[in-house]
């Protein structure tokens, strides 16, 4: 039972930690894949002006805070830091630079391991998102994204949560540095030990040292206090990690123990041993109740997640309003193409952030979304359609708005 809970348990956090990976790699491939950025950064390095210079930190800000990283960098093809969201100023490490290099020579993401920029900063991992654009004269380098990610504030979370009460259970991650077992997050028992504590891998007893020559599944040993412990030892794919589930022998064996009281008291009564059947019985209805409702908690989470991460990659400018024609949610182009941060056109009125007129008559168009929530039918925009932006320029655009339906089968909104 003990390793059939702690292999449930380290196929969770295996899974979480690697959509979390995948996740950041997505960030990554959607900004590379979307033209209108990529286009706009060259445009601004080629050409750089006040108006360009201020709509493209608008952008790194907002893909900072919508997508909750540390910081947002760009960096020419040399690795030289053009710009930091966050306004920091230091220059990029060798390991860093030798991911730039790699992601322009493979067009592809690439996600640093963890590490500490400096000694008294939290770990962060990096995902380099390279820029190419095709020039007359074939394909141009113009730099890399960078998006930072503090450990602190969603991994090492994720990695430290249990699933059910424990006193002494934790799941941590390990690499091999050298000849030492490396810990990569904090741990339960010992505070300050991310990429600090080491435990030299002539400690053959330990679950981390083991985990470094090799062993993987279920294990007994001593860990990094020296307790009993039962761990499983699972690798993270595509990663020098480890993940180690683990829990005190002590507490581990501790219900079976107190499963053995209980056939004494079989003994002494048939009462005592009814009740003590009915206990154990709903001890376990419960436990699988809060498995399952943890598991679709999960699921929901990795489903919204999902959602949310697609809607904000997706190419085209994307606009959301409830029935009374209030702004709800904005995509990152949308905010590009109005000149409106989703911040600031939450809760305005359609009219005041989508403002389109014709192109030749200069007369203002009707909005779609009146007649998509009178009527509940797709409409589109008639040619020669323009949309006004908040600093007053000029896109010329193709439009469709759609109503939003609730479960009643009532209209609950429109979308642009």
């Amino acid at each position: 039972e003990i390793d059939a809970r702690l292999q449930g348990i380290a196929r969770l956090k295996v899974d979480q930690v690697a959509l979390w990976r995948q996740e950041q790699l997505t960030d990554a491939q959607a900004i590379m894949d979307n033209p209108f950025v990529v286009t706009a950064l060259a445009q601004w390095l080629d050409h750089p002006s006040p108006a360009a210079e201020e709509q493209t930190k608008a952008w790194f800000l907002s893909l900072r805070q919508n997508y909750h990283y540390a910081d947002v960098l760009l960096a020419d093809p040399t690795g030289r830091i053009l710009f930091s969201s966050a306004g920091h100023q230091h220059a990029l490490g060798a390991a860093m630079a030798t991911a730039i290099k790699e992601a322009i020579a493979t067009g592809r993401p690439v996600l640093t391991d963890l590490h500490r920029p400096s000694d008294d900063s939290a770990p962060h991992q990096e995902t380099v998102a390279p820029l190419h654009i095709k020039t007359g004269d074939g394909i141009k380098t113009i730099g890399a994204i960078i998006l930072q990610s503090n450990a602190d504030r969603f991994l090492f979370p994720l990695i430290q949560s249990w699933p059910e009460p424990s006193a002494t259970a934790e799941t941590l991650l390990v690499r091999r540095d050298g000849d030492d077992a490396l810990f990569l997050n904090e741990l339960r028992h010992r505070q300050n030990t991310a990429l600090r504590l080491r435990i030299p891998l002539t400690s053959g007893e330990v679950p981390a040292v083991k985990a470094m020559l090799g062993v993987q599944g279920q294990v007994e040993g001593v860990d990094y206090r020296g307790v009993p412990v039962f761990a499983v030892l699972s690798p993270i794919p595509e990663t020098p990690w480890v993940l180690i589930a683990k829990i005190d022998r002590a507490e581990a064996l501790a219900d079976w123990q107190a499963h053995a009281l209980l056939l004494i008291g079989l003994i002494v009564g048939v009462g005592g041993s009814m009740i003590a059947a009915l206990g154990m019985v709903w001890q376990r209805y419960a436990k699988k109740q809060y498995r399952a409702a943890y598991r679709a908690e999960v699921e929901r989470r990795q489903a919204e997640e999902q959602y949310r991460a697609t809607l904000m990659s997706v190419g085209d400018g994307v606009i959301a309003c409830d029935n009374k024609g209030l702004v709800t949610v904005m995509n990152p182009v949308a905010e590009i193409m109005t000149g409106w941060l989703k911040e600031e056109a939450a809760g305005q009125s359609i009219d005041k952030v989508f403002v389109i007129l014709n192109e030749d008559s200069r007369l203002p168009v009707k909005n779609p979304v009146e007649r998509v929530l009178r009527e509940g039918l797709v409409v589109g925009l008639a040619n020669h359609t323009v949309l006004v932006a908040a600093d007053g320029g000029e896109r010329p655009i193709a439009d469709s708005g759609a109503p939003i339906f609730n479960d009643q089968g009532e209209i609950n909104g429109a979308v642009l």
